[in-house]
């Protein structure tokens, strides 16, 4: 990314990665994002901020693919100290 572009497939995954952790994790400085408006964010995005290819299948993964999204919430209870918490989309 040495014009601030993702240059390779690993870039553009990485954009879209980075992009939703940050609205589906808490943070000191801001709550999680409801699911529908995660999915909007990453919608409205696409052909911007991220490549369309990527947001649609990554997208149609979270609303249609059980499997994908039970891993995806797998990986958001584990975080953190205490309790465990839920995942973004439970």
């Amino acid at each position: 990314m040495a014009d601030g572009r993702p240059s390779s497939l690993t870039d553009y995954l990485q954009a879209v990665a980075d992009a939703f952790d940050s609205m589906a994790s808490e943070r000191p400085y801001k709550h999680v994002l409801p699911r529908e408006e995660i999915l909007a964010e990453l919608q409205q995005g696409a052909g911007t901020q991220f490549d369309p290819h990527l947001i649609n299948l990554f997208v149609n993964a979270l609303q249609t693919d059980q499997a994908f999204r039970d891993r995806i919430n797998s990986i958001y209870r584990r975080r953190g100290e205490g309790p465990p918490s839920k995942g973004p989309f439970e």
